[in-house]
């Protein structure tokens, strides 16, 4: 698991999660299977889920 809370208040292009109905349920995962993103400006890089991330 990967909170992405810090990640809003931090960075600009995350605040969307935050402030557009909807695009936090549209995660996706990319065809090579290495970022989960939502738009072309959110996306998160797998290494940094593994190394950030929580296990759940």
């Amino acid at each position: 698991m990967y909170d992405v809370k810090d990640d809003i208040n931090e960075l600009p292009s995350f605040r969307a999660l935050k402030e557009e109905y909807g695009i936090f349920q549209q995660a996706q995962l990319d065809t090579s299977r290495t970022c989960v993103y939502r738009n072309d400006e959110i996306d998160l890089a797998s290494d940094s889920i593994y190394e950030y991330g929580k296990a759940a």
